[in-house]
């Protein structure tokens, strides 16, 4: 199953944190609290805590994350209606 991600990139601090919600094919409201996302895994982690890159330049981005095999693609559409940050 594929997954929605979301990240917060800070460049002040060069940090990177993620979390991956999973998708369905039906209409769903995700609820995510910041105390959910963590750093990447795929470099060494900074330790900069989430809430020092909020409060800096981050930017946002929002993708989806499909489970696929090596030499796989996929197509499809992504609707997303509203994204509220508290």
């Amino acid at each position: 199953m594929s997954e929605i991600g979301v990240n917060f990139f800070c460049e002040r601090h060069d940090a990177d944190f993620v979390i991956d919600i999973p998708l369905s094919s039906n209409c769903q409201i995700a609820d995510v609290a910041f105390s959910d996302f963590h750093e990447v895994t795929w470099r060494p982690p900074t330790g900069i805590p989430l809430s020092d890159c909020l409060g800096a330049n981050t930017t946002l981005s929002v993708g989806v994350v499909p489970a696929l095999d090596d030499g796989e693609c996929s197509a499809g559409r992504l609707w997303l209606d509203t994204i509220h940050v508290r």
